[in-house]
């Protein structure tokens, strides 16, 4: 994680450019113009510039800071849950297929003349992306921690396959020898893809769904107010966590960015028009190089118009 900006150093930064600015500051507290803002006034400042940046980084794609306003994922079961998203947004939805997490086989519910295992209700889908476990040994032909996908072509029988297009069409990994013990089938987590709620309700009573997403079978997840839907009957969600806090979140390199926003801010109301557009210019420039994922943003240029206050 990178070294967060300094409140301190761009407090510095904003009181000496206020100071040589040499015209009127922000509106007080109470409100009154051409009066140097307070202390409070300035740290709000900078805390709000702060909170842009960091809510643009969290939101630009592949961005080299992005990870870093990533919360851990928070996993949520069932067609509709609470959404766990209360600051930033969500970036990524990952989710199972099939209506549990593991599931079980033994060396006798498996056949090498069919290559299916036998298991009455397994709930299991095609397309479900999976991997397997040895109790004691493996069937030959599947292989522990290799991904492989569910052909399932009745609610009690289904086998392997090593592509999701092998497994639309039914094209099974062969199965030479039943192995020993009981297997463990693990499902995987994949990328789902986000539509409204319509779409959600009505691709959940359709299993078969398939779309083209890095080869996945995927299933689809909607935001609606507090609510989180999805086709998946379990989910992690990642988002951004993004908040107003008493210390910077941005990355060190942008604390020039964070400063101009700060006077763009700060100048808002008893600024010259072409001061406050200075930093107001400034500090959007600042923010199309943070979005274009640049690293740094260059030292702030203080503003030189020399406007007397009278």
């Amino acid at each position: 994680m990178a070294t967060a900006a300094d409140l301190t150093t761009i407090k510095s930064i904003v009181i000496s450019l206020l100071q040589a600015s040499r015209t009127a500051y922000a509106s007080t507290v109470d409100q009154s113009n051409q009066q140097f803002a307070s202390d409070t006034e300035i740290a709000n400042a900078i805390l709000y510039a702060d909170l842009e940046i960091s809510n643009l980084i969290a939101n630009t794609s592949l961005h080299p800071y992005q990870s870093q306003f990533i919360a851990s994922p928070t996993t949520v079961t069932g067609t509709q849950a609470a959404s766990p998203v209360r600051n930033g947004a969500i970036v990524r939805v990952t989710g199972v297929m099939g209506s549990a997490l593991t599931y079980t086989f033994t060396s006798s519910d498996i056949s090498t003349t069919t290559d299916l295992v036998t298991k009455a209700t397994h709930g299991l889908v095609t397309g479900q992306a999976v991997q397997v476990s040895a109790g004691t040994t493996l069937p030959t032909g599947l292989v522990a921690a290799t991904t492989y996908y569910i052909y399932a072509p009745t609610t009690s029988t289904y086998g392997f396959c090593t592509t999701v297009y092998n497994a639309k069409q039914g094209t099974l990994i062969d199965i030479t020898n039943v192995g020993a013990g009981t297997n463990t089938v693990t499902s995987q987590y994949v990328d789902i893809l986000q539509a409204d709620r319509a779409t959600v309700v009505e691709a959940t009573n359709s299993p078969y769904l398939f779309a083209a997403q890095q080869g996945n079978v995927a299933g689809f997840w909607a935001e609606e107010g507090t609510g989180f839907f999805t086709t998946c009957p379990s989910s992690k969600i990642y988002f951004t966590d993004v908040t107003l806090t008493s210390a910077c979140q941005a990355p060190q390199p942008y604390t020039y960015g964070i400063a101009s926003g700060a006077m763009a801010k700060l100048l808002k109301d008893g600024g010259a028009a072409d001061e406050i557009g200075f930093y107001a210019q400034q500090y959007q420039g600042y923010l199309q190089q943070i979005a274009s994922g640049a690293m740094a943003v260059p030292t702030i240029q203080s503003y030189t118009g020399g406007i007397n206050v009278t």
